[in-house]
C-alpha cells in the first residue's frame, strides 16, 4: 500500500507533467494586452512586446482566493482546516485580498 507522502509526489509529478497546479502556475505570467502565456523569467510578451505583469499566474489565482499562510494551497472560504497541511485556519486567515 501506498503512503500519503508518496501519492503525494504521485500527484504533484502527474500536475506538473501536464501543465497543472501550483508549480506549473508559479512558471508562468499572462500577458494583460493578447493573454499569451510565457516563462516567469520573461519580462515581455514574446507575441507583442507588451512589458509582462511582475505576478505569475500563481500569483495571481492566490491574490483573488483564500490560501493557507502556511503552504500557501488554495482552500474553499469556509476551509477551517488546511486539507494539504492541517493547518488550522481562523476566519478571514489568508483571505483573498
Amino acid at each position: 500500500m501506498m503512503t500519503a507522502q508518496q501519492l503525494d509526489r504521485i500527484r504533484q509529478e502527474s500536475m506538473d507533467h501536464f501543465g497543472f497546479g501550483p508549480r506549473a502556475m508559479a512558471r508562468i505570467k499572462v500577458c494583460t494586452r493578447c493573454g499569451t502565456m510565457s516563462p516567469s523569467d520573461r519580462r515581455f510578451c514574446r507575441a507583442c512586446g507588451k512589458r509582462l505583469p511582475r505576478d505569475t499566474l500563481f500569483q495571481l489565482y492566490k491574490s483573488r482566493h483564500k490560501s493557507c499562510p502556511a503552504c500557501e494551497t488554495v482552500v474553499a472560504t469556509a476551509a477551517r482546516y488546511c486539507p494539504q497541511c492541517g493547518t488550522a485556519l481562523t476566519p478571514g486567515q489568508g483571505a483573498a485580498r
